[in-house]
Formats: C-alpha cells, structure tokens, sequence
C-alpha cells in the first residue's frame, strides 16, 4: 500500500529499492512509488497573538531550500518580507518587529503570514496587532 499526499513531504531515497521486513518476507519500493508521509512545511502558531510590539514565527522544512516569509495587511498588499533565501532542513525562529519594508511602524489590525517552500507550497496564517 502507498500512502500519498501531494501536500506532505516524501522519505527520501534512501528507501528506495530492496527494503527487508521481516525474515524471508521482502518488498521493492520503485523510484515513483515513495511513500509520502511526513510534512514538507510547517507553519507554527504565531505567538503572542494579539500582540502589541512583537510577535513570534517558527517554522519547519522538512529539506533544503528557498524560503520567503512575507507579511500582508488585509488588503493584500505586501507590507514586509522577513526572510527570502536558502534554509536547510530543520526549525527556524523569527520575529516581526511590526515593521513594514521600510522599517516604519505599521497601524493596528489584521495581519497575514505566507510561508512559501521553493515558491510553491504556501502556508497562511494571520496575527492581530493591537497598539
């Protein structure tokens, strides 16, 4: 049986090929039949959330690669980029100062979070930022 989820991440190579289970019992995994199973992106809870000065932003990729870490406001427009660039595999920490690009202060209100792996898996979550 092959588990998939285009969503979630794939066990890599390494188990690809003549895999023993038990004893005389054996299985041969094909390139194009990995199994799929654990997460490729994680977008944690931000924390505080409201918050009011800072806010907290963990993440987990599950292999190397681009990541961006953008924050929009309601209106979808772009407010700040927190991270655009190569990450190996593993948790990441950030935080947001409430800040826009331009290092101004940005009003009260709902806030987005994109995380994209690669420029194609996205997460979203939203924050709420109160003065």
């Amino acid at each position: 049986m092959v588990f998939s989820n285009e969503e979630k991440a794939v066990i890599t190579k390494h188990l690809q090929g003549h895999i023993k289970l038990y004893q005389n019992l054996s299985v041969d995994i094909a390139e194009d039949k990995v199994i799929k199973l654990f997460p490729m992106l994680t977008l944690y809870p931000e924390y505080p959330n409201p918050f009011t000065s800072e806010i907290n932003i963990t993440f987990y990729i599950s292999n190397f690669g681009n990541v961006e870490l953008d924050i929009y406001n309601i209106y979808g427009q772009k407010v700040k980029t927190i991270i655009d660039e190569k990450f190996y595999a593993g948790n990441y920490f950030f935080v947001w100062n409430r800040t826009n690009d331009n290092d101004q202060s940005v009003s009260s209100g709902i806030y987005f979070f994109n995380l994209k792996l690669n420029g194609k898996m996205i997460l979203t979550k939203n924050c709420l930022l109160m003065k």
